[in-house]
């Protein structure tokens, strides 16, 4: 099976992400026309990045 994700919904998951912000839940998502399952693969991601990132001393 393959998925399209939502490029707006990824990134503004994935800043999310990168800022520490807490995830917005399902009703909010869908009130501001984001794609949850992108905007969560976003944010996984980004919050991935802010880890790595501020583990190795940058």
């Amino acid at each position: 099976m393959r998925l399209q994700l939502d490029d707006k919904s990824y990134q503004v998951g994935w800043e999310d992400g990168r800022s520490g912000e807490s995830s917005k839940s399902h009703e909010e998502l869908i009130r501001t026309g984001l794609d949850d399952l992108s905007y969560l693969s976003g944010y996984i991601e980004g919050e991935a990045r802010r880890i790595t990132e501020s583990g190795s001393g940058k």
